[in-house]
């Protein structure tokens, strides 16, 4: 008997009608090489295995007793393939007329070529897959997700460095030699891992544009948050600062280098965009302004805004040109500064009483064994000195060597680096405090928090609230909030919506507000003669006295401010527990 040419394995779970479907347009469309169809059925649960039990010919079934996931049922497929090459292929996609043919002569014409994908596109003809980019905003997404499929940029035969498994040629040697699918993952990137160990072992992965094939995208797996969470937790640890970070490559080569807003200001593709919010990963960014060489959008989603690119600043090089940084090495300024938190005198009062209050409470809940503490991004260090103080083991995290130089002086209790692996956990309590506005990839930070929690641990997160009322009034960039300096401009509902994504057991939100002392200084500092260049209009003072003594005034000004403080708060709080 003549061996295949192509062995094309189909991992099915449930969704039988899709499996009829594919199977249908597979023998009707598949032409030009002798091929075998391989079914692995991941323990169906409704008529599946009643259906593939009618089925004949070049065929071969195979059954999990339990359900095992798609990288297990895929390697159990190809374990039994006889063919020089294995397509991979979903069983919720509906192949194309002469959709195979370019998969193979791709492959045959240039030995270099490790996997080939095809052009998968949604029901309505859009874009489902037309290659798989590594951005600095989000985990790895399809380029050109939703656009149209006539667009020039999809129809580009390419090298990426990953492509999808929905429909994915391998030759079989290869996939044999890299041992497969790694099976840690659980129904999502382990398609995006194996092409990046191809890559690796010195071989390049193609996009086909002429192997076209419609894809249902995820009616046959769903969506599982805590299978997606453990997958996107491994990806991160093994792939980690390696990943290529290449969008932006390809859309200079296709001459889109600018694209987002031109497509959002001349609107030629109305409902397309290709922007990936960093806080959801939809594709609903609308453009807002520019900043400078920066782009800024509002996600229609979850309500976001953030920068493009999203593109941090060098805190290293922040030292050296910034005379703020720079104070911090003066003891004075950080003994001023430690008293200042300490006492609730700094410049946002309320915001370490906020803090203060929790980690009391978590001082009198966990035994002193679990009091372990991470700050992310401990800036000058005063924190983790007020959290030593009151009983925590703490240890910090920053990029910058000037803080860590500082932490040391000051802190020397606190065990501190610039690399997660000298920092085991796990922790009991880990702290992002006006961190994840200065980040390019939020989402990535909060994997990383997320894997140092110890089960039942508590993550705080500090970030300004996007709807606090002094930026109302003056407007966010007068207080900072622009790029580089802040890439992301958060809300209640867009960091819930990005909390949604892990599985806390508990999430709760809180505000802070600044006190008499901080409005005072903005009184101070925008008031008419202030701002003209003239001594300030405002007594700070006296305006002082009638806020914080006890007179009809300063009670009616308080409960203003306590009405404000619900609503505009200036900072946002999120108390989580795993």
């Amino acid at each position: 008997m003549k061996e295949p040419k192509v062995s094309i394995v189909i991992p099915v779970y449930n969704k039988v009608e899709f499996t009829a479907a594919c199977l249908h347009a597979l023998a009707k469309n598949t032409t030009g090489y002798d091929y075998e169809v391989i079914i692995v059925d991941d323990c169906s649960t409704d008529a599946t295995p009643q259906f593939l039990s009618t089925l004949s010919g070049d065929v071969k079934v195979l059954r999990n007793e339990t359900n095992r996931g798609f990288a297990r049922s895929c390697n159990k497929g190809a374990s039994l393939a006889a063919g020089e090459y294995i397509i991979f292929l979903n069983n919720d996609t509906v192949p194309l007329a002469g959709w195979l043919e370019p998969m193979v002569r791709a492959a045959q014409a240039d030995a270099k070529i490790g996997a080939v994908g095809s052009k998968l596109l949604l029901e309505d003809g859009n874009i489902q897959h037309a290659g798989v980019v590594f951005s600095r905003v989000s985990l790895p997404h399809h380029i050109y997700h939703r656009f149209p499929g006539g667009f020039p940029a999809v129809n580009k035969k390419r090298r990426f460095n990953a492509v999808t498994a929905a429909c994915m040629l391998v030759r079989r040697e290869l996939f044999e030699q890299l041992e497969g699918f790694d099976e840690g993952f659980l129904n999502g990137l382990e398609d995006v891992d194996f092409c990046l160990r191809l890559r690796a072992a010195g071989y390049e992965i193609l996009y086909e544009p002429e192997s076209a094939l419609y894809h249902f995208e995820k009616q046959t797996r769903g969506e599982d948050l805590e299978k997606e969470l453990l997958s996107n937790q491994r990806f991160f640890n093994k792939w980690g600062s390696h990943l290529p970070r290449d969008d932006g490559y390809y859309y200079q080569e296709d001459c889109l280098s600018f694209y987002v807003p031109l497509v959002l200001r001349d609107k030629p593709l109305a409902k397309v965009n290709h922007l990936v919010c960093p806080g959801c990963g939809r594709s609903e960014g609308e453009f807002i302004d520019g900043f400078g060489e920066y782009d800024r959008y509002r996600c229609n989603n979850c309500g976001l805004i953030f920068s493009y690119p999203m593109k941090a600043k060098d805190y290293n090089l922040a030292y050296e040109s910034d005379d703020n940084y720079c104070y911090r090495e003066n003891e004075n300024w950080w003994r001023n500064r430690y008293l200042e938190v300490t006492t609730d005198r700094y410049f946002l009062e309320g915001y370490f009483e906020i803090i203060r209050a929790f980690l009391k409470e978590m001082a009198e809940e966990l035994p002193l064994e679990r009091r372990r503490l991470l700050d992310i991004g401990f800036g000058d260090g005063v924190f983790l000195k007020m959290a030593a103080e009151m009983g925590f083991a703490v240890s910090g995290f920053e990029v910058s060597q000037k803080s860590l130089e500082i932490a040391r002086r000051f802190v020397p209790e606190a065990r501190v680096a610039d690399n997660y692996d000298k920092l085991p956990g796990p922790f009991d309590v880990v702290t992002i405090l006006e961190v994840l506005e200065h980040v390019g990839d939020p989402l990535g930070l909060l994997y990383r928090a997320y894997g140092l929690l110890s089960p039942g641990g508590y993550l705080i997160i500090g970030v300004p609230n996007a709807d606090n009322l002094i930026a109302r009034v003056v407007g966010h960039d007068v207080i900072g909030n622009y790029p580089p300096h802040h890439l992301t401009l958060w809300t209640e509902k867009s960091l819930k919506n990005l909390l949604s994504k892990f599985p806390f057991g508990e999430v709760r939100t809180s505000y802070s507000f600044p006190g008499p002392q901080t409005l005072c200084n903005l009184f101070q500092t925008f008031s008419p003669g202030a701002i003209q260049g003239k001594t300030a209009a405002v007594d700070k003072e006296a305006l002082l006295d009638v806020l914080t003594t006890d007179n009809p005034l300063g009670k009616m000004l308080a409960n203003m401010l306590n009405c404000i403080h619900r609503n505009y708060g200036a900072t946002l709080f999120a108390f989580c527990r795993k």
